[in-house]
């Protein structure tokens, strides 16, 4: 039933986020952390190489993971979303996803700096990074 739920979250992080913005391109708001992943192109381009095992299971971890820190967070000051879009404007930034170490990961923006985590974490793991970067001081 929690596998459902957090379904159902997810289609509804997404749809969200592709209601919200245009294109490929998104503009990242403050007080928010941004998850990025493959869209389904790139992701079926890239599951058709020969050296893309573990990909299904690696997407599908950061989905659920994602889907914790969504469902963990939806009633607080800080926006969390998903986006599968490939730039990303961040203040007066512009980053491309293909840029970075990997085509998943968050970007955490307080409205005046920013932090790029590439790759894919636990729901622990990005709690830390959270309160790490949130933390006021």
């Amino acid at each position: 039933m929690k596998r459902v739920s957090l379904f159902i979250l997810s289609i509804f992080c997404i749809i969200l986020s592709h209601a919200q913005n245009t294109g490929d391109t998104i503009r990242i708001s403050s007080n928010s952390i941004t998850f990025f992943r493959l869209n389904e192109a790139e992701f079926d381009s890239i599951s058709n190489l020969r050296d893309s095992q573990g990909l299904y299971e690696a997407d599908s971890d950061f989905g659920f993971y994602a889907l914790k820190i969504c469902e963990a967070y939806k009633d607080s000051l800080i926006e969390v979303k998903i986006s599968n879009d490939r730039i990303f404007l961040v203040g007066q930034e512009v980053i491309n996803k293909f840029d970075l170490e990997s085509p998943y990961g968050l970007i955490f923006f307080n409205g005046v700096k920013h932090k790029i985590a590439s790759g894919i974490f636990t729901d622990v793991g990005i709690e830390q990074m959270i309160n790490d970067f949130f933390r006021k001081e």
